[in-house]
């Protein structure tokens, strides 16, 4: 339905009261003039009739009806009416308009027979004789003989109704006057009463906006100036509170913000209206999506959606321990889920809060292969120098040709104990030289590193006929530690040399790119499987076991190369397509 403003419902209602009112007025005084007029116009015809009467009653005291000629015209001229003498009989004597021989007989007239019975006659009606509407009054004649006619007196309504006119239009003027000074003034008074209401209305709006700051006129009438001071009360009542809901609110953002664990509060009808940045990537799902939707519409995942289920429905508080798969990818999760409660105790909704545990787990499963893998490492070279200790001390020293041989398997052995130290060493070095901010560094040419580190690989590279060539599309001078960086080179030119066959070609090339310096390593070796390239950086572990242990790593050299980046605040990346080769780049930020 359309709403109408207050000004039009208050002004046409103003205006339409007061001109039915005054329409009435005219209407009644109309009337009453009209009635008034009748009867004095009858009481003036009924004094003129019984005047008549009695002059006409002394003349004719025989009470025979010879009228005198011209009696009816004289009475006329005195009365200023039409004057009729009638007979018993109902014949016509005279009238002093018309010719008595040509007028009908008039014993029907109501004015004829009312003047016969009641003493006197009065009527209103059509005169067939004159052609139009007349006021008749009749008095009778009455002499020793009793009734012998009567004199009417009459005159034509028009006249009356002419005054009528005249009154009721000058009444009529007078309204329409009446009804512009009413419709004007009612126009200034609905305005003076709708501005204060027009100016509250505003001020609201300006409340609704937040603009608290506005402020009411205290204007108009004592009811009007008090409720426009308690809406500024209210005004600044609401700005106090909220400036404190926002600043709450602020704060509140801000520590469901910073949370690592993911935060989601639904109501009970599983609306969302609390998903903080963290739930979002937890979920993979966008907070701006997610507000005000409903759970089971945004997120799919079936446990978390039931444990959500068992809160709301039998009001539980649940802990629990969830894996969640997001592509290739587990997730571990730690859920605390409970309810949530007005101040009234009553339920309200759920809320869940995620703890994304997959590093903790990661670095779990990577502690405990750690262990494995260097429990494994050692105990193999362990095993083969106590296993040759034994031997020679069983008889095999006699022998010098069994001597040599174990002998010279213990110092491998020996040797691969050392490097699996020395490695282990450097890069608890690293860690603890990253951690204290020891690393010193020194604007060094990016290509001189590579050189460096090609030229502590060429003997290598010359005994399996392997060419290594150098390509530099943009030569970088960067704040590093030089030994740090040729180290993390040569490990990677070691690796691609020790898994590319004879005579094969690695490339090292240097480009610039997205604010970084990018140092690849791009042998045509094996190449590697999909499946091992997220671990292949950890440490002791291989892609092929035996292989790696025959060519002599120690399962370490990624795992330095990994750290020696993320010292210098940078990371390595590695593509690799089986049977064709792979790349290994070292990314380093440019400076600004």
């Amino acid at each position: 339905m359309k709403k109408i403003q207050l000004f039009w419902n208050l002004y046409p209602a103003y205006f339409i009261i007061i001109v039915i009112g005054f329409g009435l007025t005219i209407w009644f005084s109309t009337y009453t003039y009209r009635q008034f007029s009748f009867n004095q116009t009858r009481q003036d015809m009924a004094s003129i009739a019984r005047i008549s009467a009695d002059r006409i009653q002394q003349e004719l005291k025989t009470g025979a009806l010879d009228i005198p000629a011209g009696i009816c015209e004289h009475l006329s001229v005195l009365a200023q009416a039409r004057v009729t003498i009638i007979e018993k009989t109902g014949n016509v004597v005279c009238d002093s308009e018309k010719d008595s021989d040509a007028m009908d007989n008039h014993k029907d007239r109501p004015e004829f027979i009312d003047a016969r019975e009641e003493g006197e006659g009065m009527s209103m009606r059509y005169s067939r004789t004159l052609n139009q509407d007349m006021m008749y009054v009749a008095e009778p004649l009455m002499f020793h003989t009793g009734f012998e006619g009567i004199v009417r007196i009459s005159v034509p309504l028009t006249s009356i109704q002419a005054v009528l006119n005249s009154v009721r239009n000058k009444l009529l003027l007078a309204g329409v006057f009446t009804a512009i000074f009413v419709a004007v003034m009612s126009w200034f008074l609905s305005r003076h009463i709708i501005r204060p209401l027009e100016q509250m209305r505003k001020g609201a709006e300006n409340f609704s906006k937040g603009l608290f700051k506005h402020r009411m006129p205290q204007t108009g009438s004592v009811e009007m100036s008090t409720l426009a001071h308690t809406m500024n009360n209210m005004a600044d009542d609401l700005g106090k509170r909220m400036r404190t809901i926002r600043q709450q609110r602020s704060e509140l953002d801000a520590v469901f913000s910073s949370m690592e664990e993911g935060v989601i509060a639904v109501d009970e009808g599983n609306c969302i209206f609390t998903f903080n940045p963290s739930a979002a990537k937890i979920l993979n799902i966008s907070p701006t999506d997610a507000l005000g939707k409903n759970i089971l519409k945004i997120v799919r995942k079936t446990q978390l959606l039931e444990m959500l289920e068992r809160i709301l429905s039998f009001k539980e508080t649940l802990k629990e321990d969830l894996i969640f798969t997001a592509g290739n990818e587990e997730r571990y999760l730690q859920i605390h889920g409970t309810r949530l409660l007005n101040e009234g105790g009553d339920s309200i909704g759920a809320l869940i809060v995620m703890n994304d545990v997959t590093k903790l787990k990661q670095l779990e499963n990577i502690r405990r292969d750690f262990v494995a893998n260097v429990s494994h490492e050692l105990k193999t070279p362990i095993t083969s120098i106590k296993g040759a200790v034994e031997t020679l001390n069983d008889g095999a020293m006699q022998n010098p040709k069994d001597a040599a041989r174990f002998l010279k398997m213990i110092a491998q052995n020996g040797e691969r104990l050392h490097q699996i130290i020395e490695d282990l060493l450097s890069l608890s070095r690293i860690e603890q030289n990253s951690e204290e901010g020891k690393v010193e560094r020194e604007p060094t040419s990016v290509q001189k590193i590579v050189e460096n580190a090609i030229n502590a690989c060429d003997m290598k590279a010359l005994n399996k006929h392997i060419q290594i060539m150098s390509e530099f599309e943009s030569d970088c001078e960067l704040p590093v530690n030089p030994q740090l960086m040729e180290e993390a080179v040569i490990n990677l030119i070691d690796n691609a040399l020790k898994y590319s066959n004879d005579k094969k070609t690695i490339r090292v090339r240097v480009t610039a790119q997205d604010g970084e310096c990018r140092i690849s390593v791009i042998d045509q070796g094996s190449g590697i499987s999909d499946e091992h390239l997220p671990r292949l950086f950890e440490r002791f572990y291989r892609v092929d076991k035996a292989r790696s242990r025959k060519i002599g790593g120690t399962g370490l050299g990624l795992a330095i190369v990994k750290h020696i980046l993320q010292v210098h605040k940078g990371h390595v990346s590695v593509e690799s397509e089986v049977g064709k080769g792979s790349s290994f780049t070292l990314h380093l930020p440019l400076l600004s």
